[in-house]
């Protein structure tokens, strides 16, 4: 039992930095081979959208999704699923069947002048979730806008996994890989939405000794509507002991960003909550709420 809660919190640790899943080799079969730009009569007419237009749209709104369990036979278990992005917070799911407080509600983050590594101190129960707390030693951004120069972007940086008391339970790293694979026609529930940019997000998660993590994505991304859809599934092995799921998320419905933008949006991700449901072998993101900063301007 005590090993269990240990997997699932150092799983929950490593889930939040990518809303994104799993094994190099993995690829869905609906995106077996390179991303094209379907023909259409306006393909000449209007003018292709900036880099910035995309992750902005991505950055700002509220989503709701069908969420489908791509392990559970040729039916497929579906559910709905919001993801929710505005200033410097982005939300997902539910906690305990709970909608998602604001960070501050679950803890509050010290740093001692003499240890720059932040402590997280929590001042609301999460009562019988398995969630945790996590946080990077530098701020990442989960899809840089230098993915859309033609170039795969690599970056690493420590990650720290505390549970529910904000206790300190391990150290590792976290190397993410982004590439633009190109650009495609998306059918969704929501509708026809031509030219997304699809993006493949790699993520490596390693602690020494205890968990390794391969965690692939495909997130398509609309310029004027944001996320899409995303295919994801992460597996790895924790001790000897193997793990891994895929999930499929499409688009039914938006609502748009309200009021004026902001002048800076949060880019990089810092720390934040999450909490997995399902089962050890195949776990699954239920909740999720990161917070981020604009360490530069963003698009």
């Amino acid at each position: 039992m005590q090993s269990d809660a240990y997997l699932r919190g150092l799983l929950a640790a490593v889930c939040l930095l990518a809303t994104v899943g799993c094994m190099r080799s993995w690829r869905p079969p609906d995106v077996a081979g390179p991303a094209t730009q379907a023909a259409d009569s306006q393909a000449t007419t209007q003018p292709e959208p900036a880099p910035a237009d995309y992750l902005r749209a991505w950055r700002r709104g509220r989503w709701t999704y069908e969420r489908r369990d791509l392990d559970s036979g040729s039916q497929g278990l579906t559910d709905r699923y919001v993801r929710e992005a505005r200033g410097s917070r982005v939300s997902e799911g539910t906690l305990v069947g709970r909608p998602l407080q604001p960070l501050k509600r679950y803890l509050v983050e010290e740093a001692p002048a003499t240890q720059p590594a932040a402590r997280y101190r929590p001042i609301a129960p999460l009562g019988k979730a398995w969630a945790a707390f996590f946080a990077v030693d530098e701020p990442m951004d989960p899809i840089p806008v230098e993915v859309f120069q033609g170039r795969s972007v690599v970056s690493r940086t420590g990650l720290r996994y505390y549970d529910k008391l904000g206790r300190l339970v391990a150290k590792g790293t976290l190397t993410r890989t982004a590439v633009l694979e190109g650009y495609e026609d998306v059918i969704c529930p929501a509708g026809r939405f031509e030219r997304c940019a699809r993006i493949r997000v790699q993520l490596t998660v390693h602690f020494p000794l205890v968990l390794t993590v391969e965690w692939d994505s495909y997130v398509w991304l609309s310029a004027e509507v944001g996320e899409i859809k995303r295919v994801q599934q992460f597996s790895g092995w924790f001790l000897v002991f193997w793990f891994g799921s895929a999930h499929e998320f499409n688009l039914e419905s938006w609502d748009p960003p309200r009021g004026k933008p902001p002048r800076r949006l949060a880019t990089h991700w810092t720390h934040g909550l999450i909490n997995l449901g399902n089962t050890l072998s195949r776990p699954r993101i239920d909740g999720m709420l990161v917070d981020g900063v604009a360490s530069r301007p963003a698009p």
